[in-house]
């Protein structure tokens, strides 16, 4: 899931410094801001008013509402933020198909738990031929941590970096964007592929 995360930030990232829209990035922050505030009314309504803990986290969605404009001014938009516009589209406009088919559709599969994920993931194979071979649930988690997995996501935090500090004009961070990369590839003893979905 954390691959789809930062796909789905660097697809973003980069469609906004593309379009270079003020007004995008406003709609972007108000719905942001939006949501947030929805999730403060939701906590409201559904935790107990005595709960100290539930105080503070209301007390502090407060705050970060209130920092960006005062919170009876901010609108609740329950849509798309940028409307007609989706991640494919965005990948389209930026040249980061490759991301887009590689990485953020396949590991949509696992944030929203379609079949393919489940199957894989969360159900075996009952060993009884009676039952004919239906699935159950599995109780013990494989351990998958695939170095290439690591090193896309890698690749694609840093395809972020660039973006962003190209649009900032922070010409010195280039050089530290590569070092963190060699850095993840050498924690597996691997070179970094030159073919990695931040392209």
């Amino acid at each position: 899931m954390l691959c789809r995360i930062i796909a789905d930030t660097y697809l973003l990232t980069a469609w906004l410094i593309k379009r270079n829209d003020l007004s995008l990035f406003k709609r972007y922050k108000a719905y942001s801001v939006g949501k947030q505030k929805l999730f403060k009314l939701h906590l409201e309504e559904a935790l107990p008013a005595d709960n100290k803990d539930a105080e503070r986290a209301i007390e502090s969605l407060s705050e970060s509402i209130n920092e960006e404009l005062w919170e009876e001014l901010v609108t609740i938009d329950v849509g798309a933020p940028f409307e007609g516009m989706d991640s494919r589209k965005m990948a389209h406009e930026t040249g980061l198909e490759r991301v887009h088919r590689l990485v953020y559709s396949p590991y949509s599969a696992d944030v929203h738990g379609e079949w393919t994920n489940l199957k894989v993931f969360h159900l075996q194979r009952c060993t009884n031929p009676l039952h004919r071979f239906h699935r159950l649930p599995r109780l013990t988690a494989p351990a998958m941590l695939v170095p290439q997995i690591v090193l896309d996501a890698a690749a694609m935090l840093a395809g972020t970096l660039r973006a962003w500090t190209a649009y900032y004009e922070l010409r010195d961070a280039g050089a530290r964007i590569d070092e963190f990369e060699d850095k993840i590839a050498g924690a597996f003893d691997i070179e970094r592929r030159d073919d990695t979905p931040d392209q």
